[in-house]
């Protein structure tokens, strides 16, 4: 016989909780009767895989399952309208919030955390849009003229055979982007937004990117080194 599921944690009140039918959840909706749940003598509960007693998180009451439930219409749409992978989603995610990414899952969250998740997607989709600013001293470029001049390369399919610089990516894109979509936004919004500051349109041509670029850039391999050495070692 498989061992019994172990008993979650209550997120509310950190007490064992117990498997109950649907019936003890919702008395009043026969069609959820043979579903299984876990509950909480504070009234907490979370819902189990379908046809096991493996809980789908930690018991949770109401404010908890609330925003838990923003959190993932927030952050979903990151990995299933094919931006990232589900994986790197999380290990973004988890970045992002300085959780390991084995505790990183929106359904054992606490409120304040699943909260910060609906915070965290929030910068990461501002980000996407860099809004016009005023040009730094000795700048000549400012937001907006980056922005169009890393579309019209798009436009363009000005690739010359470059490719993503996400170590193992072979996907092909200007030389004025650093990388695919999918594995541009993998990055976390603060190494993004220094490549950003630093970029100036035409450095592709001439091959002198700044001191701040490269720096930049380097971060972005050393942050990816250490995600997929901890991948390996996980």
């Amino acid at each position: 016989m498989p061992a019994p599921a172990p008993s979650p944690l209550c997120a509310e009140c950190g007490d064992p909780a117990h498997p109950v039918g649907g019936e003890r959840i919702y008395p009043h909706r026969s069609d959820l009767h043979h579903k299984r749940f876990w509950l909480c003598r504070c009234g907490a509960y979370c819902g189990c895989h379908p046809g096991t007693d493996n809980a789908l998180g930690t018991p949770a009451g109401p404010d908890t399952r609330r925003a838990r439930s923003a959190a993932h219409a927030a952050f979903d749409p990151l990995w299933r309208d094919g931006g990232m992978s589900r994986a790197e989603a999380y290990a973004w995610l988890a970045s992002e919030l300085s959780m390991d990414r084995k505790q990183c899952h929106i359904g054992m969250m606490t409120a304040d955390q699943a909260r910060a998740v609906v915070n965290a997607v929030r910068r990461y989709k501002q980000s996407t849009k860099p809004a016009p600013q005023q040009p730094a001293a000795g700048d000549l470029f400012d937001a907006g003229a980056k922005v169009a001049h890393v579309r019209e390369a798009i436009k363009q399919g000005d690739h010359q055979q470059h490719t993503c610089h996400w170590p193992g990516c072979t996907s092909y894109v200007p030389p004025a982007a650093w990388g695919c979509r999918r594995h541009w936004y993998a990055l976390p919004q603060a190494i993004r937004a220094r490549i950003w500051a630093a970029f100036r349109p035409g450095q592709e041509d001439s091959k002198t990117p700044s001191r701040a670029y490269v720096e930049a850039a380097r971060a972005a391999q050393d942050w990816i080194a250490a995600q997929q050495q901890g991948a390996n070692h996980g």
